[in-house]
């Protein structure tokens, strides 16, 4: 599968196809990969009208689909489902992810998307994953 990333005064949108595969399984997330310590809230949005050559004029929900702290370098998944069960085979998904700086800077890069079926913060937010039915990496 393939993601693709642009980025916008907003922050970061990742695109993906809605496939056969995707349609078929029970569960959606999107690993979004953290290059630095700083702690941030990140918010996903699903985004409409979604144009690459001006990505800050498409229409962005007004109410995020999840948000997750961050707590430093690392991989976080979040879970997509309800929004991706939207769409319709052949739709693009377009999410924003949206990054509530609270302290330093966080580098948002591309994701794969997963069938995660364990997510297990430790008490600092660091995550150790279980996975099962993976899509292939994108």
């Amino acid at each position: 599968k393939t993601v693709t990333t642009v980025d916008g005064a907003l922050g970061r949108y990742y695109l993906f196809s809605v496939d056969a595969d995707i349609i078929d399984s029970a569960k959606f997330v999107l690993r979004i990969a953290v290059e630095n310590d700083a702690a941030n809230l990140v918010k996903l949005y699903s985004v409409k009208n979604f144009n690459a050559l001006s990505p800050d004029t498409a229409t962005v929900s007004s109410e995020a689909i999840t948000q997750f702290g961050v707590f430093g370098k690392g991989y976080y998944d979040c879970d997509v489902t309800e929004y991706v069960k939207t769409l319709y085979k052949g739709d693009t998904a377009v999410i924003l992810a949206k990054v509530e700086r609270t302290a330093g800077t966080t580098e948002i890069f591309n994701a794969p998307l997963d069938s995660t079926l364990q997510c297990n913060p430790d008490e600092k937010g660091r995550v150790e994953y279980e996975f099962a039915n993976d899509i292939d990496g994108i």
